[in-house]
């Protein structure tokens, strides 16, 4: 096999990947979250970004300037795919080549499956710290719409069609949202909007065609060279981005070959005239093309063990111009082959090991491996992964060309226990170690992109469920770990060493309540002197929701009820009390 799949590269010299859904091909996970349609509705979290931190206790942060930011045991945006549909929600444009999870329509969000610990075999590199796959095809023929409004000048409608295989989803929202600079009474207008076009089949073949386009732009407030946030009035952000993509199964053909493709292409601007308050204009450009194929099939199945294959290709071109002169023009392109061999050793006992090699442009070939056992309600995992710095970390103005490839390898051992038909609780022990980190150094405008040298994350999770007749519900989640930089003994900044969630749906005829606890405990961060410490804080969201009619509901939630303005990175403080009132009905 090994022969077999080196000589795939003998013909080529090629980059990376980020792959499309496997279906029903996951290693024992050592921690898996299903948030259902059914939830997402009863919650009414008001984006996708609460959402995830909520129910799945993920941590995610934000900043003035680039998408929020997500980090799984002691890993960071760049190591967690997301799919869309099976599709990569991809952007090479950005730091981590990550698109702005705040800005995705939740309402028409039917699942989602958040995998923790690396899947890099399956899904290449950006799984490096586990996969987020959300899914927004329309199962059956809907139509809906919903309107919202609420505080900051709130305001916002979506709508979803879909019939007779055809469908279409839109949304658009507008919002002032606070400034993140301390004890501000400023706002920024910010405005978003997304369309989705489609039509799937189920016959021979079942699959789908659907295209995306998807904008975000906002004014924003600056910082100084001392990392504090400044208001400032004409610093404005836009990023646009355009997906056609398409997955296809055929059913009846011997090996049941999935195929999945798509097309992006993103721009992101940032302009920052020369002001009494901007002693550093900007005017930046960075444009992004992906391309990808892959080709997935199972050779052999039996009651005893399932043979997988694959093989993938992608290209991404960034390209970056600092006031209209063209400063950058890179591409990377790759080709990957993967299996994974997944064996029955007994009634309650199952075997998989997955190998994948790949090669990224200019770089020599690489190889990792991922083997899973699971033994009743016992599940182990051993993993490694490979990962090559983003063009963006490359080649912009802040890039450093001489950026080493990040490696990791990870442990985790899960042990679940159904205590009853209704109450679920589960222990995670995990072990993570990366080689070549990237992080930062300095201060803006003159901030660079470094490796670190090693850095081991040590941790365990907690997971309790818990359903009632009456239709109420309770999720609980407690993460600890301890994420550090073994040159320097100190933790990873931006990465908390406690987390903990706590979620609860109520019911009762047509009335419907949810009440959100959130906690993140005291982390590091970069700091004008050096590495500075900044506080934990507890935050808590409340919702109700009514249904008029069996078509017709409406909802009401108030997130950060104790107007918590904490610091989510050092000098942005997050937005305090807010509200939404919604109405939404189906036809």
């Amino acid at each position: 096999m090994t022969l077999i799949l080196l000589s795939f590269f003998s013909f080529y010299s090629f980059a990376q990947t980020y792959e499309t859904l496997v279906e029903d091909i996951v290693f024992n996970s050592s921690s898996r979250t299903v948030i259902t349609e059914n939830q997402i509705q009863k919650l009414q979290s008001r984006d996708l970004k609460t959402l995830l931190a909520t129910a799945a206790n993920l941590s995610i942060i934000s900043n003035s300037f680039q998408p929020p930011s997500i980090s799984i045991r002691g890993g960071d945006s760049g190591h967690v795919l997301i799919l869309i549909d099976g599709i990569p929600f991809y952007d090479p444009s950005t730091i981590q080549r990550t698109g702005n999870l705040s800005a995705l329509n939740i309402k028409s969000i039917k699942r989602i499956e958040i995998i923790k610990g690396s899947q890099s075999v399956l899904y290449g590199g950006q799984a490096l710290g586990g996969i987020i796959k959300i899914e927004t095809i329309p199962l059956q023929d809907s139509q809906f719409i919903t309107l919202e409004t609420g505080s900051q000048s709130q305001r916002a409608v979506g709508a979803e069609y879909s019939k007779n295989h055809f469908f279409i989803q839109s949304f658009l929202k507008e919002k002032n949202v606070e400034s993140p600079a301390k004890s501000s009474s400023k706002n920024y207008v910010t405005n978003e909007k997304q369309l989705d076009l489609g039509y799937q089949w189920q016959d021979q073949t079942e699959g789908f065609i659907k295209s995306t386009y998807l904008t975000d732009s906002s004014f924003s407030p600056s910082s100084d060279t001392n990392y504090q946030i400044v208001d400032v009035s004409n610093f404005k952000l836009a990023n646009e981005q355009g997906f056609l993509s398409s997955h296809i199964k055929f059913k009846n053909t011997n090996g049941s070959p999935q195929l999945s493709f798509g097309i992006q292409k993103a721009t992101r601007t940032f302009d920052f005239p020369l002001s009494s308050l901007n002693t550093f204009p900007i005017q930046e450009n960075y444009k992004s093309y992906f391309h990808f194929f892959r080709l997935d099939f199972r050779p052999f199945k039996s009651d005893f063990m399932t043979l997988d294959l694959g093989l993938n290709y992608s290209y991404e071109n960034f390209i970056f111009k600092d006031f209209n002169i063209k400063e950058n023009d890179a591409f990377l392109e790759q080709r990957g082959v993967f299996t994974k061999i997944t064996s029955l050793l007994d009634a309650q006992t199952v075997l998989s090991y997955g190998a994948r090699v790949e090669n990224w442009s200019g770089k020599n070939v690489v190889s990792v491996y991922q083997v899973g056992l699971s033994h009743k309600k016992s599940k182990f995992e051993i993993s490694t992964g490979y990962k090559a710095p983003s063009l963006y970390q490359l080649k912009s103005s802040y890039g450093n060309p001489n950026l080493n490839e990040e490696q990791g390898a990870q442990i985790n051992l899960t042990q679940d226990f159904e205590i009853d038909r209704k109450i679920n609780f589960s222990m995670t022990v995990f072990y993570s170690r990366f080689k070549n980190l990237i992080s930062t150094t300095g201060t803006f405008p003159q901030l660079r992109y470094i490796n670190l040298n090693e850095t081991e994350t040590k941790g365990a999770e907690a997971y309790w469920t818990q359903e009632f007749k009456s239709g109420h519900s309770i999720m609980a989640n407690l993460g600890y770990q301890e994420p550090k930089n073994l040159e320097t003994n100190q933790w990873l900044p931006r990465r908390s060493l406690l987390n903990a969630s706590l979620s609860t749906l109520l019911a009762r005829h047509r009335h419907g309540g949810s009440a959100e606890l959130l906690y993140r405990g005291p982390r590091n961060d970069n700091g004008p002197s050096g590495v500075t410490k900044l506080s934990g804080y507890l935050t808590a969201n409340i919702g109700y929701h009514y249904a008029i009619s069996l078509n017709d509901k409406i909802y009401f939630r108030l997130d950060n009820i104790g107007n918590n303005r904490y610091e989510e990175t050092y000098g942005y403080f997050a937005e305090g009390l807010s509200a939404l009132a919604g109405w939404s009905g189906h036809f």
